[in-house]
């Protein structure tokens, strides 16, 4: 080799290696991330997120391989040994491919496969040797055919403009041509004449509503003059228990009448499963017009919540810098919002950044009734406005948020509990909006209108915060309220329905579950419920419940607080089968009658030893039916930013490495 041959190249054409290596490196990562995020998701089309990815995973290729490729030339220079240029290239392409491609195989595999728990260390050491090896086969073939083939073209500033830019082009176009298919509109139905006797239903559901904080069930604040309103015109059911304390979890249950650990919806990456039927599927089958406006991300199609509604659609949050849902996912634009947009943005908190308020679901409600008056609907809407960051009203930009501290100062339990009512009270103001206009419309009498609660939330009543890890009454004693249309109810005999009068403006003392709503609307709506439903019809009169219809199970398997709770009308009993975060306590036995605060634990009292057996005994017979009931397990790939945005709503601890999910 002559002293030609042996002199190093240049910087300049090293750093060009490492930025045209690096960007094709790390867009292949990008789209390869992409791609399964599709693939993933159910009913999601958004080939936005295919351009962003390999803008945003060029970048972060471009600074590895730029900086790879400066060090071997480096590392050249010392060793004074000429680098040719195509290893430079390679160089700068492998690492970042090799890299990006670990990190995120290590997570998807910690998240979808070995339930967000971290790998063994020999598995992971297994994946990095393996990634090591692709890389220097990788790192050989490319450094041969950039040096003899057509490819070597990419060592020139010309070339890699070219390439990556047309990978841009194509990716860009895909994503446009997509935009222009437009949606499709809604198909319209004609209407069934079965259901002209049937009433139109709308669910209302509100996330984190404590019931004690309504009027019509005892409090004094005055927050909710429309609720109780409602509750005047309708049957208000005082000991409506929730089967989780969580969305995900307790909404699951409530549309497909099961219990959570037979619809096998309960964990964080958890999906409904396409094996269970849904209230909305039972309605659409029956010829009525399903829709949902959904604002909670637990509650979307990625989780399988779209089952059997014709017209769905999740009203989103705001992303920076135009982003969509899909795009919202990739693990780079979760940084690249998190520390650079919000240091551009003002620090103030806006709501539409973590969902949309009561007025906005409101107004959608008020869109979509005004449409479909003339059908017979069944309408689902979500509220999030009581559940944290709760908002000063009117907003000026203050919050208290889960994510931010999971355990308040004590001190601060008045300011937080003022912003919850406040919140709370901005809730019924927009209810008041619904049920006015539906009053204006005449549309208030003839129809069906359920409100209910997933869960509560919990101000130091047992000495912490929020919902999620417990199961006492703060969590799952839920608001219920259902207006019945005209005062009917239905009830079948041989096919046929006929009516039989309900007192609207009644009370109900008896204990009834949020599993027992979707028989209750089914009846309604002239459809026997089918058989896989755990619940009963709240038409069913007290007496002629079977004695397990009476008994309300809830259940809780969430960041390792795994519990199940048995209540009857007078006692409840608290199992925790494994010591999580919250710490609760292996057993509670709490008698409803006289300590409906549930301040004092008698397990363990002599007295009540036969009580407590019969109990646990009946929770262990419980998890037998539920094994033998459980549909098939799904899960979903719940990614960085997925993780992200359910620990700014609390449903992911701030502790959490969501790097594990």
């Amino acid at each position: 080799m002559n002293q030609a041959q042996r002199a190093p190249i240049g910087w300049i054409p090293a750093t060009v290696a490492g930025v045209v290596g690096g960007s094709l490196g790390g867009c292949i990562v990008g789209l390869a991330e992409a791609c399964y995020l599709l693939l993933s998701a159910r009913e999601i089309v958004d080939y936005q997120v295919f351009p962003y990815a390999a803008v945003l995973y060029g970048i972060s290729g471009v600074v590895l391989g730029t900086a790879t490729a400066l060090a071997t030339f480096a590392s050249g220079l010392v060793l004074r040994r000429r680098i040719p240029p195509a290893r430079l290239w390679a160089a700068g392409f492998v690492l970042p491919l090799g890299f990006l491609g670990a990190v995120i195989s290590i997570w998807i595999l910690c998240r979808d496969f070995n339930g967000g728990a971290m790998l063994d260390t020999q598995v992971i050491y297994g994946i990095l040797g393996g990634y090591v090896v692709l890389s220097g086969v990788l790192f050989v073939l490319a450094s041969g055919a950039i040096a003899r083939t057509m490819l070597r073209v990419l060592l020139t500033p010309l070339g890699g403009m070219v390439s990556y830019g047309g990978i841009m082009a194509f990716l860009l176009l895909m994503h446009l041509g997509a935009g222009q298919l437009g949606e499709q509109p809604a198909a319209t139905m004609e209407p069934v004449p079965e259901l002209e006797d049937r009433p139109s239903i709308l669910l209302i559901g509100v996330d984190t509503l404590r019931a004690d904080h309504l009027g019509c069930y005892g409090s004094q604040e005055g927050l909710t003059p429309s609720i109780d309103a409602l509750a005047r015109d309708s049957v208000l059911y005082e000991q409506a228990v929730a089967q989780a304390s969580w969305t995900r979890a307790s909404f699951a249950s409530i549309m497909t009448s099961m219990f959570p650990s037979s619809h096998q919806a309960y964990r964080k990456s958890d999906v409904l499963s396409d094996e269970v039927t849904t209230l909305a599927e039972v309605l659409s089958d029956a010829g009525y017009t399903t829709a949902a406006r959904i604002n909670n991300t637990n509650l979307t199609a990625r989780f399988g919540f779209q089952q059997g509604f014709t017209d769905f659609e999740f009203m989103a949050p705001y992303y920076p810098f135009e982003a969509t849902e899909t795009t919202y996912f990739l693990v780079l634009y979760d940084l690249m919002r998190r520390y650079i947009g919000e240091k551009l943005l003002s620090g103030d908190r806006t709501v539409t950044t973590y969902y949309h308020d009561g007025r906005e679901v409101t107004d959608e409600a008020i869109r979509y009734l005004g449409e479909h008056r003339n059908d017979r609907f069944f309408l689902f809407v979500h509220y999030m406005d009581p559940h944290d960051p709760y908002f000063s009203h009117p907003y000026d930009g203050h919050a208290v948020a889960r994510i931010d501290d999971e355990f308040p100062d004590p001190a601060r339990a008045e300011e937080i509990r003022t912003l919850y009512e406040g919140e709370v009270r901005y809730l019924d103001y927009q209810l008041a909006r619904l049920f006015n206009y539906l009053q204006q419309e005449n549309m208030f009498n003839e129809m069906l209108i359920v409100l209910v609660s997933d869960h509560g939330e919990e101000f130091l009543e047992h000495g912490g915060w929020w919902h999620g890890t417990t199961l006492y009454e703060e969590q799952i004693h839920v608001p219920l309220i259902v207006k019945y249309p005209l005062g009917f109810r239905y009830r079948s005999r041989e096919h046929q329905f006929e009516p039989i009068v309900v007192r609207n403006g009644s009370r109900v003392a008896d204990q009834v579950r949020c599993i027992d709503i979707a028989p209750t609307v089914a009846t309604l709506a002239g459809v026997e419920p089918p058989a896989g439903w755990q619940g009963v019809s709240l038409t069913t009169d007290w007496d002629l419940r079977a004695e397990r219809d009476k008994l309300a199970i809830s259940e809780a398997d969430y960041e390792g607080n795994q519990l199940r709770t048995l209540r009857t009308t007078n006692w409840k009993l608290i199992l925790a089968r494994e010591k999580g975060r919250r710490g609760n306590p292996p057993c509670g036995l709490f008698s409803l009658a006289i300590d409906p605060d549930e301040r004092r634990n008698r397990c363990g009292e002599a007295d009540l030893t036969g009580l407590q057996a019969a109990m646990e005994g009946e929770i262990e017979a419980f998890k037998g039916r539920a094994s033998d009931t459980a549909v098939e397990r799904q899960q979903t790939a719940i990614d960085l930013e997925t993780c992200h945005r359910l620990k700014v709503l609390g449903y992911v601890h701030p502790t959490v490495d969501c790097s594990q999910f």
